[in-house]
Formats: C-alpha cells, sequence, structure tokens
C-alpha cells in the first residue's frame, strides 16, 4: 500500500457543497421530497447537460489560451481565422465528416510545406431556429488563407463561411457559452455519435496542461500539479500515471429524480483524501 497523501479542500468549514460536480440546484428541493432523510448532508442532483456544457467550455478555452501564448512566443507571426460551417439538411449529419475535412486541411498545408495548424472547433445549434453548424478557430501563418471549404469540395454538405478573428480566445467563448435558445429553453439535442467539441495541433505539454484542467475540482486538489497527469482509472477513481497513486471517487450514485441522477459525498471527512494504490 502506497504512503497515504493529505491534501486540504475548500471544504474545510464544512459549510460548502464538496467540489467537482455541476448540481442542477437542490436549495429549494428538501430532501425528503426526493425520498432521502432530511438530515443527509451533501447529496446533489446532477444537471448532465450543464455539466457537459462547462466541461466543453473549459476545454476549449483552455487549449485555446494554450496555443494563444505559444504561438505569441514562438517568433513568427501568427493570425487566427473563424471558419463558419452549416448544413442545408441536418439529415445529412454524420460524426465522421469534421475528421474528413480535417484530414483535407491537413493535406493541403503538408503539399505547402506549412506547420502543422493549432485548431479547436465547437458544434452548437442556433439561438433562434435550432440549426446544426460548426465552429473552427485555426491559427495560419501570417500570409496565409485557407480556400473555402465548400468550393474545393471537402464540405458538400451546405455554406461555409471564414472570418479573421481579432481576439481568438473572447470569439471561442462566444460561441462556447452558448447553451439555449434565446427565449432561455434548452437546445435540442445533439445527434447521435456527435462530439460538441475538439481539438488538434497540440503540443504534449500542451495537451496534459489541457487533461489536468479537465479533471474534477477534488482531483486536481490532491494532484495540483499538472506534470502528476492523473487520469480516469479502468474500474473507477482516478490515478497518477507518474507516481501510480489511485483515488476513490467521493461520490457515489444514491438514487434519481426525474431520471436526473442524485448522488452524495461520501468521504469521511471532506478532507484529507486518501491515497492509495488499488489491491
Amino acid at each position: 500500500m502506497a504512503d497515504r497523501v493529505r491534501v486540504a479542500s475548500d471544504l474545510a468549514g464544512g459549510a460548502a457543497v464538496p467540489p467537482g460536480l455541476v448540481s442542477f440546484s437542490t436549495s429549494d428541493t428538501a430532501p425528503e421530497i426526493l425520498g432521502f432523510p432530511g438530515n443527509v448532508r451533501h447529496r446533489v442532483v446532477i444537471d448532465s447537460y450543464l455539466g457537459r456544457l462547462r466541461r466543453m467550455r473549459s476545454a476549449v478555452l483552455t487549449a485555446a489560451n494554450l496555443i494563444q501564448a505559444r504561438l505569441g512566443s514562438s517568433g513568427r507571426r501568427w493570425k487566427a481565422a473563424m471558419l463558419h460551417l452549416t448544413y442545408r439538411d441536418e439529415d445529412d449529419f454524420s460524426p465522421d465528416q469534421m475528421s474528413v475535412l480535417i484530414k483535407h486541411i491537413r493535406q493541403w498545408v503538408k503539399r505547402r510545406d506549412l506547420p502543422a495548424l493549432p485548431y479547436i472547433w465547437v458544434l452548437e445549434r442556433g439561438s433562434s431556429r435550432g440549426r446544426l453548424h460548426y465552429h473552427i478557430l485555426i491559427w495560419l501563418p501570417l500570409g496565409v488563407t485557407l480556400p473555402k471549404p465548400d468550393k474545393q469540395g471537402w464540405w458538400p454538405w451546405g455554406h461555409t463561411k471564414w472570418q479573421w478573428a481579432r481576439e481568438p480566445v473572447g470569439y471561442l467563448a462566444k460561441y462556447a457559452s452558448k447553451g439555449s435558445t434565446k427565449d432561455g429553453d434548452v437546445q435540442a439535442s445533439f445527434p447521435k455519435g456527435s462530439r460538441s467539441h475538439g481539438k488538434g495541433g497540440l503540443t504534449t505539454v500542451e495537451r496534459s496542461k489541457c487533461a489536468w484542467w479537465r479533471a474534477p475540482k477534488w482531483v486536481k486538489d490532491a494532484w495540483p500539479d499538472w506534470q502528476d497527469e492523473p487520469r480516469p482509472f479502468l474500474g473507477g477513481g482516478w490515478r497518477s500515471r507518474v507516481h501510480g497513486d489511485w483515488l476513490p471517487s467521493p461520490w457515489r450514485l444514491v438514487g434519481f429524480d426525474l431520471g436526473r441522477p442524485v448522488v452524495q459525498w461520501v468521504a469521511d471527512s471532506p478532507y484529507p483524501y486518501a491515497l492509495e494504490l488499488p489491491a
């Protein structure tokens, strides 16, 4: 058994909801209404949709900031461009279409002996009519302009439009924040098999930093250095790739409320977290 590691968290006072989840807000829902004892602490109803949006926003903005910082100190001038891709008919959607487009762009870049182009994309629905479309943020060396994918036959399913992004991270934040209609209703779900976002052209260090930032807060409390490389462990919990320490999740599924998972913080105390190798 490995040495146990104690890591303080922001729950020392015992008043806050434990970290690492997106709550559906139970402030106006008594535990008894959910069928649980009234003295149960730290039970929350998970809003899976808002959780997905939060993870997507964190992932794309972290990657954008890392890319922007690296290119800004590279000694070469770069410009960011936003590519908008629409569908004439949403029935034409297929999850592999973005991969096909990126492959065409990489081949175009390779034929011109250009460096790898960092990119980040998000899938969303329009705020008014709910139409499915993509936004891709691509960093280009100064003086390089990519052709329109629909004119090249790379995107035969709809129209495309290029737009220079003077504030790349701000542009991405705008699209990554969208998750509801103008009336405040939750948008319709994405097609089966689709991904909400993706990225490419990052260095190994940047990928590791992105993975650390995507981890739940209780994982980052336990491994506060991204170089510890905590990753989800097969069978449950998280494990450091570097040290081999394993951390079981402090959350347990205890029921459902109108189809939404209800979980409870089951750690003996908010801190310390106990890290040890699994048996």
